[in-house]
């Protein structure tokens, strides 16, 4: 049973992860540490006026203008994004051992025994895993991430597969990718989980996220949590790494184009993926994405949570979001202009020493000020929920990506009201969504019962089917494909 508990609590955010630095430099440098040893040297700009950081941008990068050249939000310090080939490079590769058809069968039979998801599709690949480091960029600097890839043994042409996993904590210590290394390791679960995926036919590509580092140097800041630049940049990064590792390898595989797998806060990162893509990565086809369970609309989402009655876990993923947010940003004067003392400081000091959402068991207004209770949320934090909401972003619209949308119809964490409202207000804006309501699940359940459904729309896409006559349909809950 222990293996199985990390896999469900991946997706909900509530495991108590632990990691342990190791590893061989790939980098040359010897220390592995993102000080810039190796780096891309700094070109420097030359704008009248610009005040940020140096950056460079290689010949056809980027074009004249676009969201690169002024990515800052919200009266943040203005920076730039760099556009060099270093991004993606691996600083650190390690070799975590292959899965075997046996092995990916016992753990797909022990979710259904567990009552955890009745997975039909059986393994088909033996599958490698590799967990690595890799250069990305925040705010204009160049820094390093972590995060797990898989891919299967036979030599061939797969698709790429992005998954984005859901809460998993603020710190380095709740790193998906950490403790991985056996049976009995915490993590273990979520290492199998992501060679299952990819024993589907897929190279996985598995982003820890920025501030949740599992091998090397610390991270410098907490992870910024549902803020859609620095782990959209981060993601495409480490597609362009898969890329990278799988020719330095040289075992016979290539990616192909890239499906988007997003659960939970994962399904939010994924939407942004979809959006900054065009703008941040136009090598890369994003070829469909499916995002489950996803707060697209953190917009609608604030004032569900507001006006909650009873919902302690989802008045502490508020508060929390708003830690990350106004970390990120910087531009705010001070966290208390919306949270109240003492949660202002304890929320703060909770992220820094726990793995899961905290659980606010008290009135709103005992967490938020009165402004903020009512609506009126000052200026500069009304921009944080717009810019992180897909409904409301300024990144421009670039993409036509076939997605399907998942949500659970007893979700007490995400609003499933609020997030069918945005599918349909994206399908009259034009979109190709597919939407699925699983029917009695609860929040991760969402993901879980229909991992069939999700695959089956994947293969569609590879196979180059167009979408059904259902999309843009909104139907009420059915039994999802997983359903145990």
């Amino acid at each position: 049973m222990r293996t199985v508990l990390p896999l469900v609590w991946l997706a909900l955010g509530a495991v108590l992860f632990t990691g342990c630095p190791s590893g061989t430099d790939a980098t040359g440098d010897g220390d592995g540490d993102g000080d810039g040893d190796g780096d891309a040297p700094d070109a420097g700009v030359d704008d009248a006026g610009y005040q940020g950081p140096d950056y460079e941008v290689e010949d056809g990068w980027y074009p004249d203008v676009g969201p690169h050249h002024d990515p800052a939000r919200c009266g943040q310090s203005e920076f730039r994004w760099w556009g060099v080939s270093s991004l993606g490079d691996l600083v650190l590769d390690e070799d975590k051992g292959t899965f075997a058809l046996d092995v990916l069968t016992g753990f797909k039979n022990l979710l259904s025994q567990q009552q955890v998801a009745a997975i039909g599709r059986d393994p088909t690949y033996v599958t490698q895993l590799r967990r690595v480091r890799y250069q990305t960029q925040d705010k204009g600097v160049l820094t390093e991430a972590t995060g797990m890839i898989a891919y299967p043994t036979m030599p061939g042409d797969y698709p790429t597969l992005l998954y984005l996993h859901g809460t998993s904590g603020f710190d380095d210590p709740c790193s998906p990718s950490a403790n991985i290394d056996s049976f009995f390791s915490p993590n273990y679960a979520n290492a199998a989980s992501v060679a299952l995926f990819a024993s589907y036919g897929y190279v996985v590509v598995a982003p820890d996220y920025l501030g949740l580092n599992s091998i090397g140097s610390p991270a410098e800041d907490l992870h910024a949590y549902l803020v859609a630049q620095p782990v959209a940049l981060a993601s495409l990064d480490m597609v362009r790494a898969s890329q990278k590792l799988l020719t330095e390898a040289d075992v016979g595989v290539t990616a192909g184009p890239v499906h988007v797998l997003g659960v939970s806060q994962g399904g939010h990162a994924g939407a942004f993926v979809v959006r900054y893509a065009p703008h941040y990565a136009p090598e890369l086809t994003i070829a469909s994405a499916a995002l489950t369970v996803p707060p697209m609309d953190l917009v609608g989402e604030a004032e569900a949570a507001l006006a909650a009655v009873n919902n302690p876990t989802g008045l502490g993923n508020a508060a929390v979001s708003s830690v990350g947010l106004f970390n990120w940003y910087g531009s705010a004067g001070s966290l208390d202009e919306a949270l109240r003392p003492p949660y202002d400081v304890d929320t703060p000091a909770y992220m820094v020493s726990n793995c899961r959402v905290p659980d606010y068991d008290v009135a709103v207004s005992d967490v938020y000020t009165d402004e903020i209770v009512a609506g009126q949320f000052p200026e500069t934090w009304g921009c944080y929920q717009m810019e992180n909401s897909l409904l409301d972003t300024s990144i421009p619209d670039a993409d036509d990506t076939p997605t399907l949308v998942v949500t659970a119809q007893n979700d007490a964490l995400v609003a499933t009201p609020v997030e069918r409202a945005a599918v349909q207000e994206l399908c009259d804006a034009g979109k190709q969504i597919e939407y699925l309501e699983c029917a009695g699940a609860y929040h991760v359940a969402g993901f879980l019962w229909a991992v069939d459904n999700v695959f089956d729309f994947f293969d569609a896409r590879v196979a180059g089917d167009p979408m059904g006559p259902d999309t843009c349909v909104i139907d009420a809950p059915v039994t999802c494909a997983s359903t145990p």
